[in-house]
This record gives C-alpha cells, structure tokens and sequence, in this order.
C-alpha cells in the first residue's frame, strides 16, 4: 500500500503549502501544493509547475503545528472514524458537532457504532467496545453501560437516543436508559461493503479519519464519497491523506509463510523464553519507535527470528527501516540479514541498540520468497526487540 501524507491543504485566505515529496525509491522534491485532482498531484516550485502521479509518491509531508487529538466518537461502516460530540439519534439519523465538519446528519444505516467519551468506563470496558466493533456482526445492537466499576454488555435495539436517555426494546419491552451511563452502542450489522480500491484515509487535524474515494481536493476544499454520502471537508482541516494503490504492500498486511522464533535463554524450568512476531508494533508492546520516531507499519521482532513472505515473483524492491527498538534504551545487539529465495539479497549489518537505524532497499525482482533474520549478536539475546519498520515492497 502506498502511503500519502499530504500537507495541509490551506483555504484562499492562506497561503499554500511547502511540502517535501518522496517517491517509492526515496527521491525526494520540494514545492508548495497546487492541487490534488483525477489521481495527480500537482505542486509548484518557483514558476515551475509539477504533475505527479499518486501511483508514484511514497509521501507528501509538511511540519504541523502539535495539537490535542479527541477521540473518535462516530464510527461508520466504510471504516471512517470522526470525533466531536453526538446529538439525537432516531430510527433513521444521526447528528454529530464536529470540529471539521460542523453540524452534520448521517444515515443511521451508515453508522456502524457511536460512543461517548465523557462517560467513565474502564480499559477493559474500551477494549471490548473496540473488540466487539471490528468483530461483531450480529443483527442485534449492543449496548456498553457501567455499572460502578464493572460493565455489562446488553443485547437490545435502539429505537432513539436523546441528550439524557436511550430507548431500546429489550426482551420484548420498551425500557429506558440512562445516557450518562452508556458510554458506547455497536449497532447490528452484517459484514461491511468492501473497501473500494481508490479509497483513501483521510486524516483531519481534529484527530478524525475518513475512509473514501476522493472526488476533488483544492487549497479550498476536499470532496470525498463516504459512507451516506458526499462529506465536503474545508482543506484547512486537513493533516494526511493515505492512498492504497495496488503497486505496495507492506508485510505486516501480508500473511507470513513462515515465522520462527529461537530464544537463546531458557527460563529456570527449562522453558523457552520467547517473543513472538508482532505487526505493527514492537515485539515485547508499544509502538514501533526507532531514531525517536514512531512508525505505524512495519514488524516488531527479538532474536533469533526468520519472517518469510511469499512475493511470486510479484514485485521489485523492497524497503524498510531497521534498528533495534528505542524501547531497550540503547541496549541490544542484533545481526540482520535479508534473504531472497535463499540467497543474500544485501549483505547482512549488525546495530547496536545505541546505534542509529539504518535505511535498507533491496532488488526483489524474481523473487518468490522473502526471508528476513535477526541473529544474536554481542551480549546473548538481551534486549534484542529488533525492528523492521515501514518494511513494503513495490512493483
């Protein structure tokens, strides 16, 4: 998947943009916005004019101003996530206060679920909100209410919602609950409309993303086909934009074909000490942070490991960012080595978790499987949490 992160695209009142263009080979171009239409876009450089294809870019970037991020309290089938603050909900609309939308209606069939976050609930509570979101697909709505320090999941339909109670029909019956003491409903659905290819996720600087095609995008303004219909968003209120064309993916949406783990140590019974793989994330938890930066994508590991990927001969290069995790405070000593149907692909480094993380590309033209290793390196294998951070290949 190709990642686009687009600069602030400013109202006619601002001026443009400068945004710094990387390409999927890590070239880089500097100029200021002009426009994103039809799949292109365009920036400008003294008086010259650039057109570049969306297929080509690996990112679009520009420094933002730091800024609190609310949760997302408005979830929608498509997979977008908004915050603000939700209004009355009936058999058919939902209103939400936002930030960068303003005042807006949506269908409630496009709404997948709501929360409130003004309501106390627990992790445990949040998690299986969360869970029960991205997994549930029963016809029957669920409700998340606390009661004192626990809270209970109640099956029931929503017949509206007001600004102090809910109505639901529960067992037959009508019966009402106390708003203030829900603090989130998964509305019955089946399984969502499949992600369109062209869509993009669209982050606002509100903290909310919006996952669509979009149809035109100005200094003024971004038009995008989500889930109830078209959302126009002032560009000003935009902060990135993903794109995922079919010419990248990155592993960790790949299914590995083999991935193995040999701890060095064993525990005082005699046990392996192990640490699985993880995606996205580092492999003993937290984010994926190397250099102090933190990547979204990528493949958390510890040693020994070997992560293999079936490519078919599919794609050309591949590219990431390794190091060992900022996590292990500079400590740790890993030997990594990038294998291409059993053969060397780079030659294999070593790093030290003092050291800086190092960029890789490799030609992976022919290949039919992808190895990656991370040996022992100096010290056993203590704090070897290794990284491989926004690991991708592209066609």
């Amino acid at each position: 998947m190709l990642t686009l992160l687009a600069a602030v695209f400013l109202s006619a009142a601002a001026p443009p943009a400068s945004v710094t263009v990387t390409d999927l080979a890590g070239r880089t171009q500097e100029g200021e916005v002009e426009a994103f239409e039809k799949g292109r876009l365009r920036i400008r450089s003294g008086e010259e004019i650039r057109e570049i294809p969306a297929e080509e870019i690996r990112t679009v970037s520009v420094r933002l101003a730091a800024s609190s991020k609310p949760e997302p309290v408005l979830f929608l089938s498509d997979g977008s996530a908004l915050p603000g603050r939700v209004g009355e909900i009936d058999k058919e609309r939902v209103a939400l206060r936002s930030e960068s939308l303003g005042t807006r209606t949506f269908p409630l069939s496009a709404v997948r679920a709501v929360r409130f976050p003004d309501v106390m609930k627990s992790a445990e509570a949040l998690a299986a909100f969360e869970q029960d979101r991205a997994k549930n697909r029963d016809p029957i709505d669920r409700l998340f209410v606390v009661r004192g320090t626990a809270h209970l999941t109640i099956p029931a339909t929503v017949l509206s919602i007001g600004e102090t109670e809910i109505l639901v029909r529960w067992e037959g019956s009508e019966r009402r609950l106390e708003r203030d003491k829900t603090f989130g409903i998964v509305f019955g659905r089946s399984a969502p409309p499949p992600t369109p290819p062209e869509a993009a996720r669209i982050h606002l600087t509100d903290g909310g993303m919006i996952l669509a095609p979009i149809r035109s995008w100005t200094r003024g303004r971004l038009v995008a086909a989500a889930a109830g219909g078209e959302l126009e968003v002032p560009a000003a209120t935009v902060s990135s934009v993903e794109f995922s064309p079919d010419r990248l993916a990155y592993l960790s949406d790949l299914v590995p074909a083999e991935s193995v783990d040999t701890p060095l140590l064993k525990g005082a019974a005699g046990y392996a000490v192990a640490w699985p793989m993880r995606k996205d994330g580092c492999a003993r938890g937290g984010p994926l942070r190397l250099g102090r930066k933190t990547y979204p994508k990528g493949i958390g590991v510890h040693s020994r490991s070997r992560i293999g990927f079936d490519l078919n001969g599919d794609y050309k290069t591949f590219h990431a960012v390794a190091g060992i995790d900022d996590s292990t405070e500079g400590r740790g000593h890993c030997v990594f080595r990038i294998l291409g149907d059993g053969k060397p692909l780079a030659a294999e480094f070593a790093l030290k978790g003092t050291d800086a993380p190092k960029t890789i590309s490799a030609d992976v033209s022919g290949v039919r499987r992808l190895v990656l290793e991370v040996d022992y390196g100096e010290g056993l294998d203590l704090s070897d949490f290794a990284d491989w951070a926004d690991a991708r290949v592209v066609k």
